[in-house]
C-alpha cells in the first residue's frame, strides 16, 4: 500500500487535494477540488478510469502548464472526439509530476442512448445500462423508462406472465416484438409472454421503435411500433460467467454461460447458458419456478458473410397473481386474494380458490437461422428461417356440477361422483386452459446498391397452428390438481366419455408479405429519402369443435401498407427527420370463437370473424442532437385509428362476456422528448419526458335493457372521452455512476393517471416510483476475472399502489341511455403493483 497526498496551488487561490491509495489489485483514487468563484478543477477522470504514475522530475510552474490542464478537464467532458487514451502532464508544487490517462467510456444517459440515424423515433439501451439492471427482470421492464414506454407487472422479478407493455397508449397486442429478427408475438393473441424470452445477461442491445417499422420485419401487428431485442456475439476466446443472486421472497436464480471460443480451425464460435429461478410471491401463497437455456453459435467469413444458428427453451411453473377490481384494492389492498389452504370439507367456491389451483404451466423452444452474404459489391442476401413450438397451460379454480352440464349448448350427464362436492351439491375442480401452437417462418430479402439508391425487395412466409381448449380435472388428496398439464387421462369425462370442455377450437393462420424499397441519398448524401411498400395477405381458418351455431370461421385480408421517411444531417450533430407511415393489426385469433356456460349454455364469449382490421396511419416529425457532451431529441406523433380494436367485457342479452370489440376511430397526437449526457464527473444524467393526447371519435354501440328485460342496441357517449390505458403525462429521470470501481444507478418514473372505461368514469390514479442499483467490481482471484457484487432496490418507497390496468371495460358503473335503456356496468381489473424488493447478485467471469 501506498499513500501519495499532492498539493496543487492553482493562482494561489485554487487548490486541488487528492488521496491516493493503491492496493495489490485494484486502486483508489479521490479528489477534492477547491476553487474561487465557483470554478472546480480536478486531475480526476470525468469519463473513464484513471491511472496515476508517480515521476520524480518536477515543475514549479502551473502557469505554463494550465493550457494542458484546461485539454484534460475538456477531453474529460466530452470536449474531444478521440477515443483515443490521453496523456497530459499535470504540474504540482513539490518534488513529483502527475501523469493522468483518461479512458473514455462514452455510454451516454449510463447507456440509455446511442448514436442514431434512423428517419424515425427510436430508443435503444445497451449493457452499460443492461447491467445496471436486476438479474432476474425481463425484456419489458428493461424497456419501462424509455420514452412512451409504460409497463405494468405485478411481479417484481419479472417471471410472471401478469405484465402488459404500451406504447404511446397502445397495448401489447399491437406492438411487436422480436428476437434477433425472430417474431416472438403470440400470431393468435398478439400478446408477448415474458418467461419465455431470453435471459437478461445474454442481451446485447434493446431497441424500441415508437411509431414506424420497417418494411422487412415479419409481424403484422406493430401498430404500436416494435421492441426488439439482440444477444451477445460468441467470443472467440474461451471462458465463461457465472452468477448467483438472492432476494426478498426466498428469490434465488443460478446463471452460467460458457463459451467455447473458436472451435479448431473452422471459424465458428458458440456459447450456451443455463438458468434456474425460484421465488415466493409477495402478497401471499405462490411459488415460481423456471428453467430456461439459450444458445447461440456464429460464423463470420470475407466481407459481410454471417450465419448464426440461435436456440432457446423454457420451462416455468408458475403462481397466478390475482388482478383486482378497484373495489376489491380498497378493501383488501395488497393483501392475498387467493386462499393459503386447502379445507376437505369447506366449500366448492372456498376450495377452487386455493392457491395451487392457479397455475400456469409452459414449455417451449425456439430456434432460427439468421445469415447474411455479401454476392457482390453491390448485392447482398438476408435469410432468416425460424421454427416455434409452445405448449401448456393456465390453471384456474372453477366449480362444475357433478350430475350434468352442458357441453357446448348440449346438456350431458356428468361423471357423478366428483371429490370435494359440498352440501350445495358443486364441486371444486381445476380448469386447464391448454395451448398448443405450432408456428415456422422465412424471411428472404435482396439488397441491391446502384449509385445513390439502395433497393430492397422480399418476402416472408409463415405458417401457424394453434389449439386452444378448457377442461377440468378433480382435485387432489392435498387439494391441488390431480395434473397441471394436458394429460387427457386426468380429465373430467360426460357419461358418455366425452370431455368436459368449456371451449375447443383450432386455428390455422397463413401470413404472407410481400416488400420493395428504395433507400436514396442526395446532396453527399446529407439528405436520405426512403419510400417502400408492403402488402399483407393473411389467411384464417379454424374450427370450433363445441356443439353449437358456430363450426367453421375463416377470414382473409390483403392489406397495403405504403411507407416514406426522410432523414437530413445538417452536420455530424444535427438531424431532422420526417416519417409517415401506415400499419394495421388483424382481429385476435380468440375473438373468431364461441364459448358457452357449463351451467346454462349461454354463451360466455361471442365470436366473429366479421371484425376488420385495425388501421392506422402515423406520422412523425423529429429532431435530434448527438456531440460529445450529450445527446437530445425531440418528436412531434400524429396518429389516425379507423376499426380501433379492444378487448373488453360487453353486454349481450344482459349478461356480460368477454368479446373483441370495435370501438371505432381514434386520435392520437403528442410529444416525446429524450436527453442524456456523456459521462461528467463518472455521472450520466438522463431524462425523458411524453404527453399524449388519446381522444375517442366514436360512440360506442352495445346493448341496453329495459326495466321490462327488453334489450336492443343503444350507444354510449364516448365519443370526445380520452383513451383507456394511455397517460396523458409520462416522464423518467435516470442518472448512472460509474468509476470503474464503484458503479450505481437511479431511476425515478412518473405515469399519469389512466382511464380504464371508455366512457372515462373509472380512472387508475398517478404514480412515482424509483428504483436504485448499487455495487463494486472486485479484484481477480484465482479462476475468478472481473468479479462483481451488485444490490438492486424497486420500489425504494415501498409505494402501495396499483401497477396498471389488466382489463377495461366500456363503463364502471350503469350508465342510462337517452331512450331510457341501461347499460350494465363492469368493474376493470388490474394488476396490483409490489412493494419494497431488494436483490443481491454475485458474478465473474473465468
Amino acid at each position: 500500500m501506498e499513500s501519495v497526498l499532492l498539493f496543487n496551488m492553482l493562482n494561489v487561490n485554487k487548490k486541488i487535494f487528492m488521496y491516493y491509495f493503491e492496493k495489490k489489485f485494484y486502486r483508489v483514487s479521490l479528489c477534492v477540488g477547491l476553487a474561487s468563484s465557483f470554478t472546480l478543477y480536478s486531475s480526476c477522470s470525468l469519463a473513464g478510469d484513471i491511472k496515476i504514475h508517480r515521476e520524480r522530475s518536477v515543475s514549479n510552474s502551473y502557469a505554463k502548464n494550465n493550457k494542458n490542464n484546461r485539454t484534460i478537464l475538456m477531453d474529460h467532458i466530452g470536449g474531444k472526439r478521440s477515443q483515443k487514451k490521453k496523456t497530459k502532464s499535470f504540474a504540482a508544487i513539490g518534488s513529483e509530476e502527475v501523469h493522468v490517462s483518461s479512458v473514455r467510456h462514452g455510454a451516454v444517459g449510463g447507456g440509455r442512448m446511442i448514436n442514431l440515424s434512423t428517419p424515425s423515433a427510436m430508443s435503444v439501451v445497451d449493457r452499460a445500462y443492461i447491467t445496471m439492471r436486476p438479474p432476474q427482470g425481463n425484456i419489458l421492464q428493461i424497456a419501462q423508462n424509455m420514452p412512451g414506454a409504460n409497463v405494468t407487472a405485478a411481479d417484481p422479478y419479472g417471471v410472471t406472465n401478469n405484465v402488459n407493455f404500451t406504447v404511446r397508449g397502445l397495448n401489447s397486442a399491437e406492438i411487436g416484438y422480436l428476437s434477433d429478427g425472430t417474431p416472438q408475438n403470440d400470431t393468435t393473441a398478439g400478446a408477448i409472454y415474458p418467461t419465455q424470452l431470453v435471459d437478461v445477461e445474454n442481451l446485447d442491445q434493446v431497441r424500441l421503435s415508437q411509431g414506424a417499422s420497417s418494411l422487412d420485419l415479419p409481424i403484422f401487428s406493430a401498430l404500436g411500433g416494435v421492441l426488439s431485442y439482440t444477444t451477445i456475439d460468441p467470443s472467440k476466446k474461451a471462458g465463461g460467467y457465472a452468477e448467483y443472486m438472492v432476494g426478498k421472497y426466498n428469490a434465488q436464480k443460478e446463471f452460467g454461460r460458457i463459451q467455447t471460443g473458436e472451435i479448431g480451425k473452422s471459424g465458428i464460435r458458440s456459447w450456451v447458458s443455463f438458468s434456474n429461478f425460484f421465488d415466493h410471491h409477495w402478497n401471499g401463497p405462490g411459488i415460481d419456478h423456471r428453467k430456461h437455456i439459450d444458445a447461440k453459435a456464429l460464423k463470420e467469413w470475407g466481407d459481410g458473410n454471417r450465419i448464426s444458428a440461435i436456440f432457446s427453451w423454457s420451462d416455468a411453473d408458475l403462481a397466478q397473481y390475482y388482478n383486482p377490481t378497484m373495489s376489491d384494492w380498497k378493501e383488501k389492498g395488497n393483501s392475498n386474494y387467493y386462499r393459503a389452504t386447502f379445507n376437505p370439507s369447506g366449500s366448492a367456491a372456498d376450495n377452487a380458490s386455493y392457491w395451487k389451483n392457479q397455475r400456469n404451466e409452459w414449455m417451449d423452444v425456439n430456434a432460427a437461422l439468421p445469415s447474411s452474404f455479401t454476392l457482390t459489391d453491390h448485392l447482398k442476401l438476408n435469410v432468416l428461417p425460424y421454427v416455434w413450438r409452445g405448449w401448456g397451460n393456465v390453471t384456474y379454480g372453477s366449480t362444475v356440477n357433478p350430475s350434468g352440464s352442458y357441453y357446448g349448448t348440449t346438456y350431458m350427464d356428468g361423471p357423478g361422483a366428483i371429490p370435494y362436492t359440498d352440501a350445495t351439491g358443486v364441486a371444486p375442480v381445476a380448469s386447464r386452459y391448454v395451448f398448443l401452437d405450432s408456428r415456422a417462418g422465412i424471411t428472404a430479402k435482396i439488397n441491391y446498391s446502384w449509385h445513390n439508391h439502395d433497393f430492397v425487395f422480399g418476402d416472408w412466409y409463415e405458417y401457424d397452428d394453434n389449439t386452444n381448449y378448457v377442461d377440468m380435472v378433480p382435485l387432489g388428496q392435498t387439494g391441488d390438481p390431480v395434473n397441471i398439464w394436458k394429460a387427457s387421462r386426468f380429465a373430467l369425462r360426460y357419461s358418455n366419455g366425452t370431455q368436459l370442455r368449456a371451449l375447443d377450437w383450432n386455428l390455422i393462420t397463413q401470413a404472407n408479405s410481400l416488400f420493395a424499397g428504395d433507400k436514396i441519398t442526395f446532396l453527399n448524401k446529407k439528405l436520405t429519402i426512403n419510400v417502400g411498400i408492403k402488402v399483407i395477405m393473411l389467411d384464417r381458418f379454424g374450427a370450433n369443435h363445441l356443439p353449437g351455431s358456430q363450426y367453421a370461421v375463416g377470414q382473409n385480408i390483403t392489406e397495403p401498407l405504403p411507407e416514406f421517411s426522410a432523414l437530413y444531417k445538417f452536420d455530424r450533430q444535427n438531424q431532422l427527420f420526417f416519417n409517415v407511415s401506415t400499419g394495421m393489426r388483424a382481429p385476435l385469433g380468440q375473438s373468431f370463437f364461441n364459448s358457452y356456460n357449463l351451467s346454462t349454455g349461454d354463451v360466455s364469449q361471442k365470436g366473429t370473424s366479421n371484425e376488420r382490421p385495425e388501421y392506422a396511419i402515423k406520422e412523425e416529425l423529429g429532431y435530434r442532437y448527438q456531440s460529445n457532451l450529450f445527446h437530445a431529441s425531440a418528436t412531434l406523433f400524429n396518429y389516425d385509428f379507423k376499426n380501433r380494436q379492444v378487448s373488453t367485457l360487453e353486454n349481450y342479452n344482459g349478461d356480460l362476456i368477454s368479446s373483441t370489440i370495435n370501438v371505432g376511430s381514434q386520435t392520437t397526437r403528442g410529444v416525446d422528448v429524450e436527453v442524456g449526457t456523456h459521462p461528467f464527473w463518472h455521472f450520466s444524467p438522463y431524462a425523458n419526458f411524453e404527453f399524449v393526447h388519446a381522444i375517442n371519435d366514436s360512440n360506442f354501440l352495445t346493448q341496453g335493457c329495459s326495466n321490462a328485460g327488453v334489450c336492443q342496441s343503444v350507444a354510449l357517449n364516448t365519443k370526445g372521452k380520452y383513451a383507456t390505458q394511455t397517460p396523458a403525462y409520462q416522464a423518467s429521470f435516470g442518472l448512472s455512476y460509474n468509476d470503474g470501481l464503484f458503479f450505481g444507478n437511479f431511476d425515478l418514473r412518473y405515469t399519469g393517471k389512466q382511464y380504464t372505461t371508455f366512457v372515462n368514469d373509472e380512472h387508475m390514479p398517478s404514480q412515482l416510483r424509483g428504483d436504485i442499483a448499487v455495487g463494486a467490481n472486485l479484484p481477480s482471484f484465482s479462476y475468478m476475472k472481473s468479479p462483481k457484487i451488485k444490490l438492486n432496490f424497486l420500489n425504494i418507497s415501498d409505494l402501495h399502489h396499483l401497477a396498471g390496468p389488466a382489463s377495461v371495460t366500456s363503463n364502471a358503473h350503469d350508465v342510462i341511455s337517452k331512450n331510457s335503456y341501461v347499460v350494465k356496468g363492469s368493474a376493470p381489473t388490474y394488476y396490483l403493483g409490489y412493494g419494497f424488493t431488494m436483490m443481491a447478485t454475485f458474478s465473474s467471469s473465468f
